[in-house]
């Protein structure tokens, strides 16, 4: 057995569990909107293309997901194989990937610009510019 955000699962994830996992993922905030909704797409069983899915690991695993969780949200992909998984997110952590710029992202049709993004150029300025935000707001 392995854990997928503390849920108990089989060796092949059942789809509520995976579902769980990346509902938590969502639902842990300070996540730019691009990532939301891949991590989104991945617990409706949407089978995410692979920029997509190298988004989501090396944006989590950068954010300081383990490669265990992270793997975990891939399970209710419909092509998912465990084996293939773990060594792709292993080697994505190994190596340090950067998530591709917005505009790469963009080009691919994976950007979900919002406000909240500001002026950011990369998906992982996103928590600072949010906490610098939440700095900056008058008190009162």
């Amino acid at each position: 057995e392995t854990q997928a955000r503390g849920i108990a699962t089989s060796v092949r994830f059942d789809d509520e569990a995976a579902r769980a996992a990346a509902a938590s993922a969502v639902g842990s905030g300070g996540r730019p909107p691009c990532v939301t909704e891949a991590v989104a797409s991945l617990g409706r069983a949407e089978n995410l293309p692979h920029h997509g899915r190298l988004l989501v690991a090396s944006y989590l695993l950068r954010a300081g997901e383990s490669e265990e969780d992270v793997a975990a949200l891939f399970a209710s992909a419909p092509d998912y194989s465990e084996a293939t998984t773990r060594r792709q997110v292993a080697h994505i952590a190994r190596v340090g990937y950067m998530p591709k710029s917005c505009e790469g992202l963009e080009m691919l049709g994976l950007c979900r610009r919002a406000p909240a993004c500001g002026a950011i150029k990369n998906p992982v300025q996103f928590q600072a510019t949010q906490k610098k935000t939440a700095t900056e707001a008058p008190s009162g």
